[in-house]
């Protein structure tokens, strides 16, 4: 599950152990957390494995008002923040 986090990320998610689908619905619920507070950065911890790091950056690419990169040294997470108004300019509610 989600935890708060201070500094540069304000959500840390470890989806270690997860299966795709249940990774799939941890990230909707951290997205759906960083839209309710209309900001916000997430680190997701998906490990090294081709699985669950390809099923991020798929998730991230199919919601306009995300954008995904790789933490720095780490290639076992990335990083998805949500860019506020992005959703619109693709004439989606958010």
């Amino acid at each position: 599950m989600a935890k708060q986090k201070s500094g540069r990320v304000d959500i840390e998610c470890d989806l270690h152990g997860l299966t795709r689908d249940e990774a799939w619905i941890e990230l909707q619920q951290v997205v759906a957390l960083l839209r309710r507070r209309k900001k916000g950065r997430a680190r997701i911890i998906h490990g090294c494995g081709e699985v669950l790091s390809e099923m991020v950056y798929e998730f991230a690419q199919q919601a306009p008002d995300l954008q995904i990169e790789q933490e720095r040294n780490n290639a076992g997470a990335s990083i998805i923040e949500l860019i506020p108004g992005r959703a619109r300019d693709f004439g989606l509610l958010v």
